[in-house]
């Protein structure tokens, strides 16, 4: 959200440029504060062959119920026709505390391409009331329910290793080496709360990973230099980062 239009259209075209071969999907986010510019965005995804595209509502001006939100991604989705589309529930984020499981529900009457949600929200009920709702459908979080058949994270990437070996634990009935890997990644939380919790936060842990990712835009600001040192040892102290 920290990017223009222009911005962000070349990000996606990195993006699906650079994963072919490498990716299977692509997902490209297209919401902006106004519905130009997130329409704008989700006609240039499907130009240039996004795997899908998400979207959430705008947050100053908030829709003040789940008809709303369906109004305002039921055109958005209609800008990009032969691209599936996920509503995108971020709502500790948004200030939008409505009820995600009644949008899906409306949603999938009005938009045919509608394929779900990428749920990132706190309330694991919620989710759950999602997950009944929607059931052939997979919803984009992961806080280890893989007993309801969720089984997509979305994580920062440090992460990514940590979840790829509880999965495979979990699938093969390891729950005591998926319980440890569960909480690696708590660990890893707290570091990243510790330092922040935002994309300074994330920007940092990659740099002690040796990966610039260059430096955040305001209002945000850089960790600054002399807590680079601490970082790194907490994240060799919890084993993610080789000492």
């Amino acid at each position: 959200m920290s990017f223009t239009v222009e911005e962000r259209k070349q990000m996606a075209e990195a993006w699906v440029h650079h994963a072919q071969g490498k990716l299977s999907t692509v997902i490209v986010h297209v919401g902006t504060g106004n519905i130009r510019d997130t329409i704008e965005l989700a006609k240039h995804a499907e130009q240039i062959k996004a795997s899908a595209i998400a979207c959430l509502c705008p947050s100053f001006y908030k829709p003040e119920n789940e008809d709303a939100v369906v109004d305002y991604i039921e055109q958005v989705a209609a800008a990009a026709p032969n691209t599936p589309f996920y509503y995108y529930c971020i709502n500790f984020v948004t200030g939008i505390y409505l009820n995600s499981a009644k949008v899906l529900e409306l949603a999938s009457k009005r938009i045919p391409t509608l394929r779900g949600m990428k749920f990132s929200s706190r309330e694991i009920l919620t989710l759950f009331d999602c997950r009944l709702n929607t059931p052939p459908r997979e919803l984009e979080y992961y806080p280890c329910l893989l007993h309801l058949g969720i089984r997509t994270p979305v994580l920062n990437g440090p992460c990514g290793p940590i979840f790829k070996r509880l999965v495979k634990a979990f699938d093969s009935g390891d729950m005591e080496t998926a319980t440890q890997e569960q909480l690696n990644a708590r660990n890893l939380r707290n570091v990243f709360n510790k330092y922040g919790g935002n994309p300074a936060a994330v920007k940092a842990i990659a740099r002690c990973f040796g990966l610039d990712l260059g430096p955040v835009r305001l209002p945000l600001r850089d960790l600054p230099e002399d807590k680079l040192p601490a970082l790194k040892k907490d994240l060799q102290d919890i084993g993610i980062l080789k000492k």
